[in-house]
């Protein structure tokens, strides 16, 4: 069984808005894994701002491997007109 200290299950949860919500200390610091570009969350996933792959948050923890992430087939930028970080495009 893997445990962990309080200190690593605080920064996984934010405990004012209860146990399915993560902690904007965590969120500021996600990226894609393939993209390397932050992620924002939207309801229950992480996206990624380049790809736009959709990467689970299961009890307010997030799964960032990209074999369990949902791929769409445009990138965010060309579905709804944002920009992404500012890095060029691949």
């Amino acid at each position: 069984m893997l445990t962990c200290a309080p200190a690593v299950v605080t920064l996984f949860l934010d405990l004012r808005g209860g146990s399915d919500v993560l902690d904007d200390r965590l969120l500021e610091i996600l990226v894609c894994p393939l993209c390397k570009v932050k992620v924002r969350l939207e309801n229950d996933r992480l996206i990624c701002g380049r790809c736009g792959r959709r990467y689970p948050v299961r009890d307010g923890i997030p799964v960032m491997l990209p074999e369990e992430a949902e791929i769409v087939t445009e990138p965010p930028s060309q579905r709804d007109g944002e920009e992404d970080s500012g890095k060029p495009a691949r």
